[in-house]
């Protein structure tokens, strides 16, 4: 089912314009799951250290923590493969999902605050991030390749929206 058909029904209203469709980058997949492998390995590695043998030799921790990392990095795959950001000529929207689709958004008119940010893991591999504010709290738009280009556009969307909305 393309997506087009699948957010028709479920998340653009119509008479809603859509006018940019994007997602994250996949360098998502791999910055979502850094710090869990980075805590699987630290675990594995201070178990081996402390001579503890509670997960068998050093070739079986291995195993298991390669198993663990290999996990998770299919979790975020498959959380990568279900996240979209549209913007509308009315709204920010946010669809992501595996088991149950959440969809949140906010009305051009009403975003407070665009921020752009880029954590060390972020900067590192070259994205972006934009954290959006409205009435009904915060969205976050994640590592986003053309991080700039998105906010330039976002930014532009919501103050055409503002404007056209005191003026007429």
């Amino acid at each position: 089912m393309p997506l087009v058909s699948l957010l028709t029904g479920s998340a653009v209203n119509p008479g809603e314009i859509i006018q940019l469709v994007i997602k994250p980058s996949r360098w998502f997949i791999l910055l979502n799951s850094i710090r869990f492998a980075a805590i699987v390995v630290i675990a594995i590695l201070g178990l081996q250290l402390l001579g503890k043998q509670t997960l068998a030799p050093s070739v079986i921790s291995i195993q298991f923590a390669i198993f663990l990392i290999a996990g998770r990095l299919m979790w975020s795959t498959v959380q990568w493969m279900g996240r979209y950001y549209l913007l509308t000529d009315q709204r920010l929207i946010r669809v992501c999902g595996v088991f149950d689709l959440d969809i949140q958004s906010h009305a051009l008119r009403e975003v407070t605050n665009i921020r752009l940010y880029r954590p060390t893991g972020e900067r590192v591999c070259n994205v972006g991030s934009l954290e959006i504010i409205g009435p009904d709290g915060l969205m976050a738009w994640q590592t986003m390749s053309k991080y700039q280009q998105v906010h330039d556009a976002v930014q532009q969307a919501v103050l055409k929206a503002k404007q056209n909305g005191c003026c007429g």
